[in-house]
């Protein structure tokens, strides 16, 4: 008991005054509090509508990454409330998973105007980083750990202001490790996004072993409140992300994508035409 050994009489005739309380009187003095005087704090936000099918590059070949940024590029090119919906952010990798051509198309966030200081320098590059505040990627440097920050933020803004946003992260597989902490407090907080690790597996063996994810598959699998998926073909990625993007204004979760960046995987799953595509069951669930 909290009064035992306490020198002090009048707490405990205040407290066991209190848990005598009626459960009535203590509902009347919970909305008597100055948090609760206002009224509900949470706050709601129409759903974004997902089309039922995202474009799909025709590629012949392709890689799942590869695969990622042209469906992504495609999406950009629409004037629809998706594309504006859809914010990306990414630490220091955001060409390297194939973000570039959605930067080009939709721009770096910033607080202020900025001109590219690459095209002011005649720094020839084919990336456009210009920075304006109607961005639709923000770049983080290398904080992993921040992402997941990030992702938790925005992943939570139709709760906190009444403004849907659809977040999805990009970061190198064997990096996730980083922000596990900031991941697992984005997952309990609620907190709606979509992850892509990638590269992923041995592809990035060449540059050591620290670009090696093998356990990754496990976090993803293990993580309460994040359903965890490996495509193989490009098409089941189109099918895992339109999931996703609908999936994530539900009231259940985010979603983890694993997605290998090698250059050789065929862009079609076996049996499937141009215009199908096979549905991949889920690894995890929330």
């Amino acid at each position: 008991m909290p009064e035992l050994g306490t020198n002090r009489p009048q707490f405990v005739a205040v407290n066991r005054a209190r848990l005598s309380a009626t459960p009535a009187e203590l509902q009347d003095f919970l909305a008597a509090a100055p948090f609760n005087a206002e009224g509900r704090r949470r706050t709601e936000a129409p759903v974004v509508a997902i089309p039922a099918a995202l474009p799909r590059p025709n590629d012949k070949e392709s890689s799942t990454q590869a695969g990622f940024g042209k469906i992504l590029n495609a999406i950009a090119a629409e004037d629809s409330e998706l594309s504006k919906r859809i914010v990306t952010t990414s630490p220091d990798v955001t060409v390297s998973t194939n973000l570039g051509a959605w930067v080009n198309r939709r721009g770096l966030w910033a607080h202020t105007e900025a001109e590219d200081v690459f095209r002011e320098l005649k720094v020839v590059s084919a990336q456009l980083w210009r920075k304006t505040p109607r961005g639709q990627h923000l770049e983080l440097g290398i904080a992993e750990n921040n992402l997941f920050i990030q992702l938790a933020a925005m992943g939570l803004s139709h709760q906190l202001f009444g403004a849907r946003l659809l977040p999805i992260g990009t970061l190198y597989d064997p990096f996730i490790a980083r922000g596990l902490d900031a991941l697992n407090y984005a997952c309990y907080q609620d907190a709606r996004f979509m992850i892509v690790a990638t590269p992923s597996g041995v592809t990035l063996a060449p540059e050591g072993g620290a670009h090696q994810s093998i356990h990754t598959p496990l976090i993803g699998i293990g993580q309460p409140g994040l359903l965890s998926y490996e495509p193989a073909y490009v098409d089941e990625l189109a099918v895992l992300m339109r999931h996703g993007l609908e999936y994530m204004q539900q009231d259940k979760g985010g979603q983890r994508l694993r997605v290998g960046g090698g250059s050789g995987t065929t862009a079609l799953s076996p049996g499937a035409s141009a215009g199908t595509a096979r549905s991949p069951a889920a690894t995890s669930m929330p």
